[in-house]
């Protein structure tokens, strides 16, 4: 739907001010003739409720609003006038009446967060009241030339501005309610460039005038219950003398309730309303306000709410007063877990390294060894973290012979690795050195007890394979038995377990020997 009304805007774009011309001429032609039609309104009785009309739909629909309510005034003036110059003059002051309230409104708060036609602060009520009393003195002064009783002044010239300023309060303002809070959109001037954007519900400020106006209307409808006006109805006085009196009453009921109601809103939204509003702004850009400061040092971020302009009062007081000392908080937090955020990344980089070194340090590349020896070998590693205790081993042990060593460091991540890497270097060191295999072992474990703070230890099973007998030489120390296949059929290989390295210095290892077929037919896999 909203793509079909795009298209039509952009391929006709007169139909929307044309539809808005004919739709307010028509909606302001329908209000006048209703009560023109309706004996008691006609002649000097001056009650035109289409008055509060006009210029509410010129500050709401723009040029096509003021244009369209001026036709409509004018298609109904043709049915009582035929002079075509009384005509043209009759409609260029409609035209004024209904653009002063959209000119001054744009004029003054073009500048603004929100300059389209709103009720809701005390401010743009008072605007609007402003608005009303300029154009309806306008008009006012605009007609004088053409009545010809120049002593009926109260009759007819004060009650015409009473008319309009009465209906554009008590029937002007709830319309602009209602069109605020519509799907319409207001038509603003071309130098207003800040998007629209629709509230969502009623501020406290318009239900407070809205209220106002709904207790006058009360109050204005008791009183004209309670009988006097029908009293005067039974005098001989003119209906327009009464109806002049009931403008009067109704001014005065105007001026107790409705001017002391905006007064009111004022004090709330000074004292309330504008803080609350100022909070809940500066709550919605907090969280990425305050981690844009704490990743720019040279960024300044003030953790109070700006409280210019307004006076939180009460409790809303001490709202601020607590939600600054949290944003106080949250801002240390946030610098905090930034600075932790960058150092867990500088530890992850430097892990990431860590982890390339450990997995450098156990061999990959078999391919001088399986050429020189013809015995098929392969090794891979995975740690659980970025570095671990894992490893294993494959190097020359003499000539004709290969050392396999396979090892488990207890823990994980950095402690674990820095073992790993020390007890696999021990491991080659004694394995190379030693005749023996127990006796490589006997010394890897004094050496590993020493400066052991942290308590670690090792389980490891090495061997060593020469490749020309079948003959294996090996020592376990705590490790999970390796897997032997022989004729395709595969054994675990279950050694004397042994005493983990590292644990206790005064541990000595005892050398095991097996025999393996000849190179072509023997497949040895340790499994960690």
């Amino acid at each position: 739907m909203s793509s079909a009304i795009e298209h039509i805007k952009q391929r006709y774009p007169l139909a929307r001010p044309f539809v808005t011309f004919a739709a307010c001429g028509l909606a302001y032609y329908i209000v006048l003739t209703v009560f023109l039609n309706i004996p008691v309104f006609n002649g000097e009785t001056q009650l035109r409720p289409a008055s509060g009309v006009g210029p509410v739909l010129g500050l709401f629909f723009g040029w096509p609003g003021i244009l369209g309510c001026a036709a409509g005034n004018l298609v109904s003036d043709m049915g009582s006038e035929s002079n075509p110059l009384m005509l043209t003059v009759y409609t260029a002051i409609q035209v004024i009446y209904n653009a002063i309230p959209y000119v001054m409104w744009y004029l003054i708060r073009r500048h603004s967060k929100n300059p389209y036609p709103s009720l809701a602060s005390a401010k743009k009520v008072a605007l609007f009241l402003i608005a009303t009393v300029v154009a309806s003195t306008a008009v006012t002064l605009m007609l004088m030339p053409f009545e010809t009783d120049r002593m009926a002044f109260l009759d007819i010239h004060l009650v015409r501005f009473l008319n309009n300023e009465l209906f554009l309060i008590y029937l002007g303002m709830p319309l602009l309610i209602a069109l605020e809070f519509s799907p319409l959109k207001p038509w603003a001037p071309f130098f207003i460039e800040t998007p629209y954007e629709r509230p969502a519900h009623m501020n406290l400020s318009q239900r407070c005038m809205t209220t106002a106006i709904l207790v006058a209307i009360v109050f204005i409808g008791i009183e004209a219950m309670a009988g006097p006006y029908r009293r005067l109805l039974k005098t001989d006085l003119d209906y327009s003398v009464i109806i002049d009196r009931v403008y009067l009453n109704v001014s005065i009921m105007t001026v107790v309730i409705v001017l002391p109601a905006v007064a009111v809103i004022g004090l709330i939204e000074k004292h309330f309303t504008r803080p609350i509003e100022r909070l809940t702004e500066a709550s919605r850009s907090f969280a990425v306000d305050a981690v844009l400061a704490a990743h720019n040092a040279d960024a300044s971020f003030d953790t109070k709410i700006d409280e210019a302009g307004i006076e939180p009062s009460y409790e809303v007081r001490e709202l601020f007063d607590a939600t600054d000392k949290m944003r106080a908080d949250l801002v240390d937090y946030v610098g905090r877990l930034a600075e932790a955020t960058a150092e867990r990344e500088r530890v992850g980089a430097e892990l990431d390294v860590a982890r390339r070194i450990q997995l450098a340090a156990v061999p990959h590349d078999f391919s001088e060894l399986v050429e020189r020896s013809g015995v098929d070998i392969a090794g891979f590693m995975r740690p659980a973290r970025m570095v671990g205790g894992d490893f294993y081993d494959v190097f020359e042990a003499g000539e004709g012979r290969i050392a396999f060593v396979v090892g488990d460091v207890a823990g994980k991540g950095v402690p674990a690795a820095l073992f790993m890497m020390r007890a696999q270097g021990l491991l080659r060191e004694q394995i190379q050195t030693c005749e023996d295999m127990g006796a490589a072992f006997t010394a890897v474990n004094k050496l590993l007890c020493e400066r052991n703070d942290e308590n670690l230890f090792v389980t490891a099973f090495a061997c060593v394979l020469d490749y020309e007998t079948g003959h294996v030489v090996f020592a376990n120390a705590g490790h999970n038995p390796p897997l032997l296949i022989r004729d395709g059929a595969p054994q675990y290989f279950r050694p004397r377990p042994g005493l983990v390295l590292g644990a206790m210095d005064m541990v000595r290892y005892r050398q095991g020997e097996l025999d393996l077929a000849p190179v072509a037919y023997t497949h040895l896999r340790a499994h960690g």
